[in-house]
């Protein structure tokens, strides 16, 4: 059985640290050949084939194929931790719909716009003109928040903002869920997030014939979101033994089966909050460690917003060498090139916000 009291700040501070750690890891070396693909927006066997053949074929590149095939799964950290601490702020107040929106949307959507601006500017230089028609487009739909139920847009230009959208459209059903909580129980998150695994996995096959994953939206996201609020609901968060190993049975499965992979999401988040919950105490003993997760965390908003159009430079020049010790030098480079841009980012955020709360917008 793993138990724990609810995580604190600094707990969900440092699992959003080691979410975007694992973001941006994956978002780096995924598109440097040899690819071995992901299951993260459609299922593919031959994923896991090709991941276990490049696995076992160059064992000194596992860091790179470890993170490349599982990395993704960070977002459902990020979703995770964004509904329990979103509850555990809201449980003991009433929500007024439009005043919540309106202060989590303004928490998220300056550094969209300033990171869109920045794409237009990036890619003007890079090709020394303006951006062609159907890119500007792109970016332009970006500022929608719903541009990831548009086919062949939600990974476009600069692909992690999809994540964007998809937090937007949580934050517009969370004060329902929690209403729902309060009403019912915190079991009831349990039965939406089955009936929407459900909805998912009969949908989903459907519209990736049309270039369209629900699992770029709210509707594929949503069983870890209300994961979130049912622990944070609890008054401790505990997880029996067999709870873990059927968990950890049914992420194993879900990368061969494609009906199991739908659970797949959900299994991992369940699995990884009985490690965190040994791993918290553990991480506490290494001071300079916790503080970077810590801080990490508390910064992720902009490496997310950042680290994507920030990766170009350096995976160009990972592949061109294609030498794996080079590749791993020059992700950590790439890392810590996206702290110093989300810092710029985050200074520039920062004044938007300060214009913004003088004139009570």
């Amino acid at each position: 059985m793993s138990t724990s009291p609810q995580f604190s700040k600094n707990d969900t501070n440092i699992i959003k640290g080691l979410g975007i750690l694992m973001i941006m890891f994956h978002n780096y070396f995924h598109i440097i050949p040899p690819i071995p693909g992901e299951n993260e927006f459609s299922f593919s066997p031959q994923s896991f084939d090709r991941f276990t053949y490049l696995l076992f074929s160059y064992p000194y590149d596992f860091i790179r194929y470890i993170f490349s095939y599982f990395g993704h799964y960070g977002v459902q950290l990020f979703v995770f931790i964004s509904s329990y601490g979103l509850y555990l702020s809201y449980k003991e107040k009433d929500i007024r719909f439009l005043a919540f929106l309106k202060k989590r949307i303004l928490k998220i959507y300056p550094a969209l716009v300033i990171v869109a601006l920045l794409l237009l500017v990036f890619i003007t230089l890079y090709y020394l003109e303006f951006p062609e028609t159907k890119i500007f487009y792109s970016i332009l739909l970006k500022l929608t928040l719903i541009f990831n139920f548009i086919p062949n847009e939600a990974l476009a230009v600069s692909g992690p903002l999809w994540f964007f959208a998809l937090i937007a459209q949580l934050y517009i059903i969370f004060p329902l869920l929690v209403s729902v909580t309060k009403k019912y129980g915190e079991n009831m998150m349990l039965a939406i997030a089955l009936t929407f695994i459900i909805i998912t996995m009969f949908l989903n096959p459907v519209l990736l014939r049309h270039h369209l994953s629900l699992y770029y939206t709210f509707v594929g996201q949503l069983p870890v979101f209300c994961l979130g609020i049912y622990f944070a609901a609890r008054p401790l968060i505990k997880i029996s033994d067999g709870i873990i190993l059927v968990a950890l049975l049914v992420f194993a499965i879900g990368n061969v089966n494609e009906y199991v992979w739908h659970f797949s999401f959900v299994a991992f988040t369940i699995f990884m909050l009985a490690v965190f919950i040994m791993l918290i105490p553990f991480l506490q003993r290494f001071k300079k460690l916790n503080a970077f997760l810590v801080f990490t965390g508390s910064f992720s908003l902009f490496l997310f917003a950042v680290h994507g159009m920030a990766r170009f430079p350096f995976t160009e020049i990972a592949k061109k060498y294609a030498d794996p010790v080079i590749t791993s030098l020059i992700s950590i480079v790439f890392i810590a090139g996206s702290y110093l841009f989300a810092w710029f980012v985050r200074i520039i955020e920062a004044r938007v916000q300060k214009f913004i709360g003088s004139h009570s917008i």
